[in-house]
């Protein structure tokens, strides 16, 4: 999933690799620290667990909170946030 190709701009498979991401920072860096990645992260996670097998093709109103959750996970994990995503032991 996480090196899939995204070409079609899929709300789902956006979401699943910046979760996927989020998550392998936020474990190495024992935590985000920040409310909105945290929320992101839980509603992320909330979606995924309700949804049957298989990469779904949302829209509409759906899309877009996957895509704007998705795009905190992105500015965090990128370090564009105003706290050190590495919490001062940055290598």
């Amino acid at each position: 999933m996480i090196t899939m190709s995204n070409h079609s701009g899929n709300a789902y498979i956006t979401l699943a690799q910046e979760l996927i991401t989020a998550k392998l920072v936020k474990h190495w860096y024992d935590g985000s620290g920040v409310a909105s990645v945290d929320a992101a992260m839980a509603g992320a996670e909330a979606y995924f667990a309700s949804q049957p097998a298989g990469i779904q093709s949302p829209s509409g109103a759906t899309k877009t909170q996957l895509l704007a959750w998705a795009a905190t996970l992105d500015v965090w994990t990128d370090g564009r946030l105003a706290t050190k995503v590495c919490r001062g032991s940055c290598r």
